[in-house]
């Protein structure tokens, strides 16, 4: 039985023509707005710079002439022809002409800016103005620093409410902490002393309660022993004390 292709009729797409000509749009230069006395004046210049019928005028109001170029090189002739002849008029900058910011990265700081301006004209840019970013340093830690609060330096400091726990680790360096968690292993309550390494001490002891959590430090001096102690109120211990307050002595 004979058999036929009914898509046979149709064209093949590879016979298709097809145009790969890559147009390009040129934007549209801005008008020229112009007072003139004279428009046979005026029209001469234009006709001369740009030629015939490459250009349209307006009339505005308070002799004032709306001029528009089709391409942006013959706006260029216009507007030096016009500087040229002292001519009172204003436009817009194009879009071709707008200055811009940019950011060359990979390049050393130090790197002399001239020899960029020039590479960059070689590529037709006017550079304006040109500037190395220096990198931010990177602080150096400060092994003589102490502990500063408020802009102070102490020697030694107490805290209540510290809620540290066994995953806790702070260290501050050339400071010793001794702290007293809470109990229950939770982030709850919990107190810390933070004492200055250069200061003769040592740990007294660490006392743990639900209600009340202690630590002591004694500090050795030329005149004996102090002993520091701090602590912890999570419930009525007396009629004076309030729950969740906190009290520091030293004695």
């Amino acid at each position: 039985m004979p058999t036929s292709n009914t898509y046979s009729v149709l064209t093949e797409e590879d016979n298709i023509p097809t145009d790969n000509t890559n147009t390009t749009e040129t934007a549209k230069p801005p008008p020229i707005y112009i007072e003139a006395q004279m428009i046979e004046s005026l029209t001469e210049l234009l006709e001369h710079q740009a030629g015939k019928n490459n250009f349209t005028l307006k009339q505005l109001k308070d002799n004032q002439i709306k001029v528009q170029l089709p391409t942006p090189v013959l706006y260029r002739q216009i507007v030096n022809a016009l500087k040229s002849k002292n001519a009172n008029f204003y436009t817009y900058q194009t879009k071709t002409d707008r200055s811009y910011k940019t950011i060359l990265c990979g390049i050393h700081p130090k790197t002399n800016t001239h020899k960029i301006v020039e590479e960059l004209k070689q590529y037709n840019h006017t550079v304006k103005t040109i500037k190395n970013i220096n990198p931010t340093p990177t602080p150096t830690p400060n092994h003589d620093q102490h502990l500063n609060t408020s802009s102070r330096t102490y020697a030694q400091a107490t805290a209540s409410e510290t809620h540290f726990t066994i995953e806790n680790h702070v260290r501050i360096p050339h400071y010793t902490i001794y702290d007293t968690k809470h109990p229950s292993g939770k982030a709850h309550g919990g107190t810390a002393i933070i004492i200055k390494n250069n200061i003769k001490h040592h740990l007294h002891s660490n006392t743990k309660y639900d209600y009340l959590q202690v630590t002591t430090v004694t500090i050795e001096t030329t005149n004996g022993e102090i002993r520091g102690l701090i602590k912890k109120f999570q419930d009525c211990l007396n009629c004076a004390a309030t729950e969740g307050r906190s009290v520091v002595q030293l004695f």
